[in-house]
């Protein structure tokens, strides 16, 4: 079950949303109903799952995309974020309707081939071996940037070769610049994890908390995000399990 806590600065708006597990009836119709589902539904529904619900959450911003705007997928890993982003960005804008740029970044050759191959059908999106710092978007519209940090999953590197996973140096930085690029309407999402990671996760929550009091009355300067924006800060994560991941919304609104 996923607690889905909004990072405000308001008093009564900072509380966090009652488990619904503390409910008996809906206890015993998840029980009952779990055992008629395959295990495949734990990965694919978004209330159960953090990467589907990402997924649902940025479909909500295809509205508000134009064809000057651009959306990164600034880790693209195994490529999931990214087919997902070109198969919306082609459903809502058909041939030969221009469309936004899609840049997907990756620092492993290994990571921008399998991205290349699931992105084939989709020739405007553009993939790119190199870090997310600096993250330079080709468009000054920047309407969505996407980080899934951590390292390649189900990568087995060579026996002399380290397994390459997100810095917080850089991290930190490539968000901070896409903040400050982000066009209003416009959000970044980044997963984090304590587990793998605890001090780029912790970095990445402590800039979610300084940008999410960008929204008060008396904003407190972000250094690198920029001054005279505003922002609503969402955390996306299963209650109870504390070293699990992290999705963080961050959703410029001025």
């Amino acid at each position: 079950m996923l607690l889905l806590r909004p990072l405000l600065s308001a008093p009564l708006l900072s509380a966090s949303l009652a488990p619904l597990s503390s409910s008996s009836a809906l206890s015993s119709t998840s029980t009952s109903t779990s055992t008629s589902n395959p295990p495949s539904f734990y990965a694919s529904s978004p209330l159960t799952s953090l990467p589907p619900l990402a997924h649902v959450l940025m479909s909500s911003l295809l509205p508000s995309l134009a064809p000057g705007d651009c959306v990164v997928d600034a880790t693209a890993g195994n490529g999931s974020d990214s087919h997902f982003l070109a198969s919306e960005i082609s459903r809502a804008f058909p041939d030969p309707t221009p469309k936004p740029t899609l840049l997907c970044l990756d620092v492993q050759a290994a990571a921008v081939d399998k991205t290349k191959r699931r992105l084939e059908p989709f020739p405007f999106a553009d993939v790119q071996l190199r870090s997310h710092s600096p993250l330079l978007p080709p468009t000054p519209s920047l309407a969505l940037a996407v980080y899934n940090l951590g390292y390649l999953p189900n990568h087995k590197p060579n026996p002399d070769e380290a397994r390459v996973a997100t810095q917080t140096a850089s991290s930190l930085s490539s968000l901070k610049e896409a903040l400050d690029a982000l066009r209003p309407d416009g959000a970044v999402f980044v997963t984090s994890y304590p587990a793998s990671n605890a001090d780029e996760h912790a970095k990445v929550m402590g800039l979610a908390d300084s940008v999410a009091r960008l929204s008060s009355r008396s904003p407190v300067p972000v250094p690198g995000v920029g001054e005279g924006k505003a922002f609503r800060v969402f955390h996306h994560e299963p209650a109870g399990r504390e070293s699990s991941p992290v999705l963080t919304t961050l959703t410029r609104i001025k």
